[in-house]
This record gives C-alpha cells, structure tokens and sequence, in this order.
C-alpha cells in the first residue's frame, strides 16, 4: 500500500495536499497519508511509519536535511520538493535531491493533482517491475521470435484463430487459445472475459457498474458476468 508522507509548517497546504491524496486514493489502490509540522515530529512520524513512497518537503524549512531523513529510513522513496516562485532551481535541482515533482507556490489543487498523480503512478510502476522478475513472453512468427517483457504486457484479446499480445504501444498477433494461454501465464494475469485476460498488475481501478477493468495509459478491457467473481478475487474488490 502507497504511502504519502508531507512535511510542510502551512496548515492549508497540508489539506490540499490531503484532500488530493483521497481523491487519488478513492480511484486507484488506498493510499495511506501522514504529516509533520516540524522536524522532530517528522523525526517521529518515520519511526513509527513502514516505507514510505512519497514525500514531500517545503525546501525551505531544513528541506534537504528532511530528504536526507527520510531517504535514510527509506531509500526508494521519491521526492516532490514545494518551493516559492522566487527560489533559484540551483537550491534544489541537484543530485543530492534527486526530486521526482515539483510544486510551485501558491499550491492549487490542480497543481497538487497532476504532480501527486505522476509521482505516485511512477512509484507504483517501479514497484510493479519489482514482481515480473525480468519474465520474458516470447512469440514465435515467420520473421522469428517476437521477445516481449510481462512488465511491457497489458492484455491479451482472442481475435478469431489468433491472440494478440497487446502493450501500450503495439500488438503482436500469434495463433493460440484463450484457454491454453490461460493455463501458461504467471500468476498475475486473470481471465476477465472469454476473449480477455488482463495483467492485474496493471489494473488502476475496476467499475462493476459499467464492467469494465480500467489498466494504466487508459485502456478499458469487458468484465463479463461470469468472471466477475473471479476478479473481484484476484483484486481483492
């Protein structure tokens, strides 16, 4: 489960940031969130935390020696640094600080979103490859063999005689069933429909309303009626 850590002394930019976090949190995987007002509290907080996977720093209250804190309890922690407008990006730009985001004073809520958003779906992707331990998918055609890593694979789709192997950025078609493939891929992928079966790793978020299995770059896969159950399972819905 993501964890989003602020450290910030402005109680209204603590809300905002707050309130954006169970915005994204109610669409997509619960995100736990946490706050300090100062150092000692933050000192605190991350004694008590498991790992956090966001934080985020106002640089002008001890910001680099917080990054440095908090990498120390957690080292694949990505940072957003929050700056005032007038700061030179020579203070925090730096390999020292290594920021995933950036927040520019006055804090709006769009601002917090989209940054927020971008941070913690990079942190999830880097997570995510952590699982496929460098699996390969391997199609065989006339040209020769079509290499395709599990972490690149979103869904598959059985069109007619033949199944396409489907990324974000292209498909692969190759001639199989639906039924055998099932049978071969690893653990995390799930038959959704009798023509689909989905990467549940790259599952944002599932709407029993409409049936459909919404997976990150804004692709949406049919849940029939008879896998309901079994996604509701596998995704723990």
């Amino acid at each position: 489960m993501p964890a989003v850590l602020v450290f910030n002394r402005e109680k209204s930019e603590i809300e905002i940031l707050r309130m954006v976090t169970n915005r994204i949190s109610s669409i997509k995987e619960e995100i736990d969130f946490y706050a300090a007002m100062s150092f000692s509290e933050l000192s605190e907080t991350l004694a008590k935390l498991p790992a956090i996977s966001v934080f985020c720093t106002d640089f002008a209250i001890r910001g680099e020696q917080s990054i440095r804190l908090v990498k120390g309890y957690n080292p694949e922690a990505l940072v957003i640094v929050l700056v005032d407008q007038n700061m030179s990006p020579s203070v925090y730009i730096r390999p020292s600080i290594m920021a995933a985001g950036l927040l520019l004073r006055p804090l709006t809520v769009d601002q917090a979103r989209e940054v927020l958003k971008s941070v913690i779906d990079a942190y999830q992707a880097k997570e995510r490859l952590k699982l496929y331990h460098n699996e390969i998918f391997t199609i065989s055609t006339r040209n020769g063999l079509n290499r395709i890593p599990y972490s690149e694979l979103l869904y598959f789709e059985a069109r007619s005689k033949k199944i396409a192997a489907c990324t974000r950025r292209a498909e692969a078609e190759f001639y199989s069933t639906i039924e055998s493939l099932s049978e071969k891929l690893p653990y995390y992928f799930i038959r959704c429909h009798k023509s689909f079966i989905v990467n549940c790793l790259m599952v944002e978020h599932v709407d029993f309303s409409t049936n459909t299995i919404n997976l990150v770059g804004g692709f949406s896969i049919p849940v029939s009626r008879s896998y309901r159950a079994a996604v509701r399972e596998a995704l723990h819905e």
